[in-house]
């Protein structure tokens, strides 16, 4: 969905890698901690990091993304 809306919005095509969507959730979270701390930002972030490394660790092993 990002992809979409960064193309139709700006013209480029961005190839976004699953990991990099953790991230981009991450900076989301980092966001929302910084106008409003909150345990739940810390937790999902922390888990959304996860997620990045589940996807990186799962590209090396089968050379594909998930």
């Amino acid at each position: 969905m990002w992809r979409a809306l960064i193309k139709r919005r700006y013209g480029v095509d961005v190839p976004l890698t699953p990991d990099f969507a953790c991230l981009m959730m991450v900076a989301v979270k980092l966001s929302r901690e910084a106008g409003m701390p909150k345990e739940d930002n810390r937790i999902d972030g922390a888990g959304y990091f996860e997620c990045a490394q589940m996807c990186i660790e799962f590209e090396k092993k089968s050379g594909e993304r998930p």
